[in-house]
């Protein structure tokens, strides 16, 4: 009997639609690397399509097993290269797997780049020229990069408000995918000016003016189509806002939170079990996490308290959550420098062990980190589609 090998097989064999479904359960490496084996499965990665068939294969298979991404992005402070790592089965162990090149065209190595937590496997960064911190957004590189391809664009140049908080230093910004029009936007509040980046238009726009107080956490948290910020709000209260965004829209809208006494700079927002959340780590012996149940209703805050003293052998201090998976597990970055996993139902803590990140030379291992899911999307492409 012949053997497989020995016969004439290719993949036109194949139904077209068996193929996709083979090909959108591969990594971004591997299908790149299909591209040359023959037509016609460059065909099918060449698709228009193909890309967000595959970012929703990859959400959907890796949320089923407990995680909203199998992967994460790590990088060391300060940031000279980001690394996309992937989690072991037994989740108490994370090995770097794949090392990104450093970004060439940081300006200021002191200051390092400014990350958002990614989008559909996009990632948007700034990075500052040296001595020019308090000069704003003005002496600014913005960029916009697909890790997994290592494709990026740099941002156009625009000219800032001439009296707002940039003069001071920050200014609030926030990246996001309008399912309405299909496109990725970055979002600057300048206080009180607001502008939008359009990557399919490449160009920036002034909406109007948005009235706050002062927000507290400079980078966006997204959930259910809009950007989230937290505002201090009224300054005589500890009652702090969350001002949220619709990119579709383009409308904001402000919401309260529940009455948290704590510093408002501890407050970090994230998504958790389907709900807009409030991560609260300013207690000595625990951390709050308030859901809002009913998005928008602010009579549907709960709380959820977990001790963080039963874990020795490393002291927790402001930690910063990085996943929550299905089985009430969250992933914690602590003091900047370890990670560990916290079961909510059983209270325990776990050590995950991070290898491969290194810090430069003469630097501690301080390292920051993000969920991520790699994509295939291309950014020329889409920056070419409105011109």
């Amino acid at each position: 009997m012949s053997s497989i090998l020995s016969t004439n097989w290719s993949f036109d064999s194949l139904p077209k639609e068996i193929t996709t479904i083979i090909l959108t359960n591969l990594s971004v490496k591997s299908i790149l690397r299909c591209r040359s084996v023959c037509k016609t499965l460059l065909g099918i990665i060449d698709n228009p399509h193909f890309p967000q068939l595959h970012l929703h294969t990859s959400t959907t298979k890796a949320a089923k097993y407990g995680n909203p991404s199998s992967s994460y992005i790590f990088h060391t402070r300060p940031i000279t290269e980001i690394c996309i790592v992937t989690e072991e089965e037994d989740e108490n162990k994370i090995l770097c797997t794949n090392i990104i090149s450093k970004f060439e065209l940081l300006l200021g190595k002191p200051l390092g780049p400014i990350l958002h937590a990614p989008v559909s496997g996009l990632l948007f960064y700034y990075a500052k020229e040296n001595g020019k911190y308090l000069m704003g957004v003005d002496t600014c590189s913005m960029y916009i990069c697909n890790p997994a391809t290592r494709e990026f664009v740099e941002l156009p140049k625009f000219n800032p408000p001439q009296c707002s908080s940039h003069c001071f230093g920050d200014f609030a910004h926030g990246f996001g995918y309008d399912a309405i029009s299909k496109d990725f936007k970055v979002v600057l509040i300048f206080q009180p000016q607001v502008q939008i980046y359009t990557l399919g238009s490449n160009s920036w726009r002034t909406i109007g003016e948005v009235k706050i107080t002062a927000i507290i956490d400079f980078t966006s948290v997204n959930f259910d189509g809009s950007l989230h910020w937290v505002d201090r709000g009224h300054l005589s209260t500890f009652k702090k806002n969350i001002l949220s965004f619709n990119l579709s829209s383009e409308e904001f809208r402000v919401f309260g939170t529940p009455t948290l006494i704590c510093r408002p700079e501890s407050l970090q927002l994230m998504a958790m079990g389907g709900c807009l959340s409030i991560f609260d780590p300013f207690f000595d012996n625990h951390i709050e996490v308030w859901m809002m149940k009913e998005y928008g209703v602010e009579e549907s805050w709960t709380k959820i308290c977990f001790s963080t003293v039963c874990f020795t052998g490393l002291q927790i201090f402001m930690p910063k959550a990085i996943s929550v998976g299905k089985n009430s597990v969250i992933k914690l970055l602590v003091n900047s420098s370890a990670l560990v996993s916290y079961n909510i139902e059983t209270g325990s803590f776990t050590s995950v062990e991070v290898d491969g990140i290194e810090p430069p030379e003469g630097f501690p291992k301080f390292f920051g980190a993000f969920l991520f899911v790699e994509s295939l999307i291309t950014l020329k492409s889409t920056c070419q589609r409105e011109e």
